[in-house]
């Protein structure tokens, strides 16, 4: 139930830490920037996932084929990127952390 209600959480999490850098440091810092990205690998975790149920509907229960209505879906989706969340935001902002901190070297040597 935790991991389900982890993607929310952080989602809010997130937009909150960024506003809070963001007002006390400017939006220019690297910390609100680091939240909003981790906002923007949460959301786009969720539609990769939404995409994924999306693409193909039907699902096997023991032989027999059924298909997924909307409301299932959507919580497929939420429950794929409460698992993937883990893995994707760590490296999303890594990823994000290095390429700013190249930027920045490159701009100093110029």
């Amino acid at each position: 139930m935790l991991l389900f209600l982890s993607f929310p959480l952080f989602v809010v999490g997130s937009l909150i830490a960024c506003i809070i850098y963001g007002r006390r440091f400017g939006y220019r810092d690297l910390r609100a920037r680091l939240c909003l990205v981790a906002f923007a690998c949460l959301i786009m975790t969720y539609l990769v996932g939404l995409g994924f149920m999306c693409y193909d509907p039907h699902w096997n229960d023991n032989g027999s084929e059924r298909f997924m209505e909307w409301r299932d879906r959507w919580i497929w989706a939420w429950m794929f990127t409460s698992v993937c969340q883990f893995l994707v935001v760590p490296i999303g902002v890594a990823i994000y952390a290095l390429w700013s901190r190249c930027r920045s070297q490159k701009k100093t040597a110029v």
